[in-house]
This record gives structure tokens, sequence and C-alpha cells, in this order.
């Protein structure tokens, strides 16, 4: 079983080779910076949706004629994808549908 921590300590997980105590580095993750949510202000992330499909690069060639499906959310560094996807599905309800195929 992998002995996994986070938020800037050492990541590690059973060696097939076996290293020194039977484990090897995986990677050690950088401590989270936290924002202060009042005092800095936030970045305009912008999000194409596209439902049944994706959109090609060639589509975002011209500045200015990006797709019409745009939805601009204003964020801070440390959003979770939990959050933003909440947001992405406040303002456009289609991408809530899964589709599967």
């Amino acid at each position: 079983m992998a002995d996994v921590q986070r938020r800037g300590r050492l990541l590690s997980s059973p060696s097939p080779r076996g290293g020194p105590l039977g484990l090897s580095l995986v990677r050690i993750l950088p401590l989270p910076v936290p924002v202060d949510r009042q005092k800095t202000c936030p970045l305009l992330l912008r999000v194409f949706t596209k439902v049944g499909g994706h959109h090609n690069e060639n589509e975002f060639v011209v500045r200015g004629k990006e797709p019409n499906d745009e939805v601009q959310i204003y964020t801070w560094t440390d959003a979770t994808l939990h959050e933003l996807t909440d947001r992405v599905k406040e303002v456009a309800p289609e991408s809530r549908q899964i589709c599967l195929s």
C-alpha cells in the first residue's frame, strides 16, 4: 500500500526493485500558497464548453473569433476543480448532462 501524504510532504510508494525500506521516491508536492480572497485580485478563466465533442485547435487561431460557448469565470489561484465545475454548471446548464457514447 502506498504511503501518500499531501501538501508539501513526501509521496512514496513500494518500489518494485526494493529500495531503502522498500520505498522509492515518487515526487514532492509544493506547499499550497494561501490566497486572501479579500485582498487578492481574481484572475479571469475562460472556459469553452462543447457538449458531445471537443473543440479543434483551429477554432482558437484568430483572437476574437473564438467559439460562442464561452463561460468567463473570475476566480483565484487556489480554487479547486470542484469549485470551478460548480461555477460552469451554474451558467451553462447543458454541461450538466452526461454523454456516454
